[in-house]
């Protein structure tokens, strides 16, 4: 399922649902995000 979303997603915006565990990354990674997913 997230990765159908991550395909369709227009902006970060499309992907901050609950349960995503989407995070912004900060340092030298700042302006990347981090989306966590568990497979099963």
């Amino acid at each position: 399922m997230q990765l159908a979303a991550l395909d369709s997603a227009h902006s970060i915006d499309d992907l901050n649902i609950p349960g995503y565990r989407l995070h912004p990354l900060i340092g030298q990674l700042s302006g990347l995000w981090l989306l966590v997913g568990i497979g099963g």
